[in-house]
């Protein structure tokens, strides 16, 4: 029978997913002027398929099915990086909101690279996320 191991560990990664998806909601909620509408559209879609992509990763049973979540996860992470970018070249945002999402992106990029390492080592057999007991 197969257990998750590391089930708090993802629990805390999808969970910071969900909180940087609510932190941009937040912010670009105050964006009201109607050039800013389509900015706001992208951001919610964009953000709704972070943690998304992670629990779907989750759900996996082939280990690169569930990579290619988490890079799908990573892609959603590097547009959002770069609509942030243009968003602030635009001057829609302010300078400490753009730095927060910013550190949060960056911390979440880096959490999702672990978990890729984590099932990559899968493969070479050093690690898993399941334990047969």
């Amino acid at each position: 029978m197969n257990q998750p191991i590391k089930s708090s560990k993802i629990f805390a990664i999808w969970r910071k997913g969900l909180e940087l998806s609510d932190t941009i909601q937040k912010i670009v909620d105050n964006l009201t002027s109607p050039e800013s509408l389509y900015i706001r559209s992208i951001f919610k879609a964009m953000t709704s398929m972070i943690p998304s992509n992670i629990a779907e990763g989750c759900m996996m049973h082939n280990t690169e099915d569930t990579k290619a979540y988490f890079y799908r996860t990573l892609d959603c992470l590097e547009k959002l990086l770069t609509n942030i970018r243009i968003t602030e070249q635009m001057g829609y945002l302010k300078k400490a909101h753009i730095r927060k999402i910013k550190k949060e992106i960056v911390k979440l990029n880096r959490l999702i690279c672990e978990l890729i390492s984590l099932r990559s080592d899968v493969n070479s057999g050093h690690q898993t996320f399941h334990a047969a007991s």
